[in-house]
């Protein structure tokens, strides 16, 4: 009798430990679209799905936009956010992974615009709502800032002529530029006014979630050296260099969660 109790138990055990493994994770809309297109965004993404393998943990995605992603994180209606980028605004509130690439965002206007010198008074900007750009642009002095629900929001404005500029990161201009015609693709203008790593973060008061950050934190950091992993930088299009950079980042740097 005392065997198949001890029996009933492990499997109460293990059903209970493949429960706990697999954890939600909101994911940006047209998904597929950015891991295939946008360097940053793919790299992060191929990079937690190893790491998740490795730690032994089960992703349930779910597509939104960033503010619904912050939203359900906040509420504990989704375990995990992925895409976030870094701000020491957002570690008030959210528990950040170690990074995984580096995005860049800039200013952007219609294809057929000449620019001339940036008008922060009287211009109109767009950023997606909530975003690191919406901070920049309050930061920098725009007086006229056109919030949008959706980055993707933001194109069509631009070409409607509602806005006169939209502060984009890279990925999402690169994604937009595959499906449509050139002349809707919109025209950088500026260099790169925003740098910041890519992560994926849980609530600060999600204290289980907290800890499955930290397994794929060390997860991340256990293969981060190896042959591999130095591979997918040279797939995504990262230098030698920039692979090194960030090894030496998740290795030392002193502001991110640790493990």
């Amino acid at each position: 009798m005392s065997r198949w109790l001890l029996l009933i138990a492990l499997w109460f055990h293990c059903e209970a430990g493949l429960a706990a493994a697999k954890v939600s994770i909101t994911v940006f809309d047209n998904h597929e679209e950015f891991t295939r297109l946008s360097p940053a965004y793919g790299l992060s993404w191929t990079l937690l799905e190893q790491a998740a393998r490795k730690a032994e943990i089960q992703f349930d995605k779910r597509s939104t936009v960033w503010l619904g992603a912050q939203r359900r994180v906040k509420a504990h209606k989704s375990d995990l956010a992925f895409g976030a980028l870094y701000s020491e605004e957002r570690a008030k509130w959210a528990y950040f992974s170690l990074p995984m690439a580096t995005e860049s965002s800039a200013l952007y206007v219609p294809a057929h615009v000449n620019a001339g010198p940036i008008d922060y008074k009287d211009s109109i900007v767009g950023v997606s709502n909530g975003s690191i750009q919406h901070r920049y642009a309050q930061k920098k002095g725009f007086n006229q800032i056109y919030p949008a629900r959706s980055a993707f929001d933001l194109f069509a404005a631009l070409n409607g002529q509602r806005i006169d500029y939209a502060l984009l990161s890279d990925a999402f201009v690169r994604v937009y530029c595959q499906s449509h015609e050139v002349d809707l693709c919109p025209k950088r203008v500026t260099e790169s006014l925003i740098h910041t790593t890519v992560h994926f973060v849980t609530a600060n008061d999600n204290r289980p979630m907290i800890n499955v950050v930290k397994r794929l934190n060390q997860a991340l950091l256990s293969m981060g050296d190896s042959p591999q992993v130095k591979a997918l930088f040279e797939r995504y299009g990262f230098s030698n260099d920039q692979y090194q950079q960030w090894l030496d980042l998740i290795q030392s740097s002193p502001k991110l969660n640790r493990p």
